[in-house]
């Protein structure tokens, strides 16, 4: 009885070496393979686009735009964009945030991703958010653009200015 086999195992339900069973082996899941392939076929995998592309900002120039819910969820009931900026060490810029739409909260986030400062309150009686800062290192900054609250769609205007002379 013990140590006897159970019987002969069809041909189909053979493993690779013959004896064993096919099916799943410890610590494999048949939806690893669906990880996988989704993986492989992701759009950087295959020279593409990533998802998240944030657009550039220009300097000294205004964005008008509008934050919709296609926009990333701020986990408060709001809605973000991001901007790259690229700034060189010493750079003090103003950020400017302007909406009548939304209470406007303006990020910046350094490359290595810290928040290097951010405000929503500009002068008093606007519905501005203004951000001042100095660039500590030279690099691709972003700017996060979102609502404060949970109010969260409509238009702004977005400006970053080099304070710096050039």
């Amino acid at each position: 009885m013990f140590g006897q086999s159970p019987g002969p195992v069809p041909p189909f339900q053979r493993g690779a070496r013959g004896d064993r069973p096919t099916g799943l082996r410890r610590g494999f899941h048949p939806l690893w393979w669906s990880w996988l392939l989704s993986a492989l076929w992701h759009p950087i995998a295959l020279g593409g686009t990533p998802w998240y592309q944030p657009s550039s900002l220009p300097l000294n120039q205004t964005v008008t735009e509008r934050l919709t819910e296609r926009d990333s969820p701020t986990g408060e009931g709001g809605y973000s964009r991001d901007y790259r900026l690229n700034l060189q060490a010493g750079d003090q810029i103003l950020l400017e945030l302007h909406s009548e739409d939304f209470d406007p909260l303006i990020v910046l986030i350094a490359p290595d991703g810290s928040t290097l400062g951010a405000n929503d309150d500009g002068p008093a009686g606007t519905t501005s958010a203004l951000l001042f800062a100095r660039i500590p290192e030279t690099g691709i900054y972003t700017v996060r653009a979102r609502t404060f609250g949970s109010r969260g769609v409509g238009a702004f205007r977005l400006t970053a200015t080099r304070l710096r002379p050039e």
